[in-house]
């Protein structure tokens, strides 16, 4: 039987296990949704067969890869109607598309491309990168470059981006090297989300970790230095308050700021504690933090 744990994607796997959904994610059964080898096979047998004729060769790669993620598609479809489950069907969606993206890299990189194998790397990012994935939703990709990448990689990834593009995906996707996403990510959040929910697919995988983990460990920095802020502003607040670190309601509305908000205490507390949640229970812990502030 095959599962998402057994499908060979250790970063993804790693990230997969901080959260409890994605435990049942990988509960679930995908050996009939796609038997990944077969199709490797089927289309190493197309470079074969078509070594001197490009043209018929991808064409004739198309139709292998599009039938694979037709009836795929379709196999989850009938899971979904068997058992209702629709995160489960956007879970095996994701598994399949990671798995016609893994055959045709694999294809590229050894057919057409071989001077490219493991020159770079393949990641999702948005609600792909979250591993769930609608039956219409984009695409959205990653690809991250060695730097100064040849011009053959570029060409590599446009045949990659050109074949999912005649499958009749809606496919978005930015090619970068680790340092210019780490640049890009500190002037602009909408980067540096996509890249914290960045996964791996294939390809280089050490690119993928350079990227992840640095802007993971420098998230908790700031986290941790705006708790501090919030905590020295309070001792700086503390003496004119009479030695409390908090007024009432009523106090704080007729107070120099004039504003009637929860106690910047309880606040900072919710935070503190929120910072050293462990996953999966950062909601639980918010719930309890919320009930011991009072409302203004």
């Amino acid at each position: 039987m095959q599962t998402k744990q057994a499908a060979g994607r250790e970063p993804a796997v790693r990230h997969e296990q901080e959260t409890a959904p994605a435990i049942a994610m990988r509960d679930l059964d995908f050996s009939n949704i796609l038997d990944v080898e077969l199709l490797q096979k089927q289309c190493d047998a197309v470079a074969e067969a078509n070594r001197n004729r490009p043209d018929i060769l991808r064409a004739d790669l198309l139709a292998v890869l599009k039938k694979a993620s037709t009836e795929g598609r379709q196999k989850a479809r009938e899971a979904l109607m068997a058992d209702g489950g629709g995160l489960n069907c956007a879970y095996r969606i994701s598994w399949l598309q990671d798995q016609i993206i893994t055959v045709l890299y694999n294809f590229a990189t050894a057919h057409i491309f071989p001077h490219q194998k493991d020159k770079f790397a393949v990641t999702a990012v948005g609600g792909y990168g979250r591993d769930t994935l609608a039956p219409g939703s984009d695409i959205d990709l990653l690809f991250l470059f060695l730097p100064r990448p040849a011009e053959e990689t570029h060409k590599a990834v446009e045949f990659m981006l050109y074949v999912l593009w005649d499958m009749g995906f809606k496919v978005g996707h930015a090619t970068r090297t680790v340092e210019e996403c780490i640049a890009l990510s500190k002037s602009d959040m909408t980067i540096r989300t996509a890249i914290l929910e960045m996964r791996y697919i294939c390809g280089l995988q050490r690119l993928g970790t350079e990227l992840r983990d640095p802007l993971r460990q420098g998230n908790r920095h700031r986290h941790r230095s705006r708790i501090h802020r919030r905590q020295a502003c309070r001792a700086r607040r503390t003496p004119p308050q009479g030695g409390r670190h908090a007024l009432s309601g009523r106090t704080e509305r007729q107070g120099r700021q004039g504003r009637a908000s929860r106690p910047a205490h309880a606040v900072l507390d919710l935070e503190i504690l929120l910072s050293r949640a462990r996953p999966g229970g950062t909601g639980q812990t918010r719930r309890a933090v919320q009930a011991r502030i009072p409302s203004a």
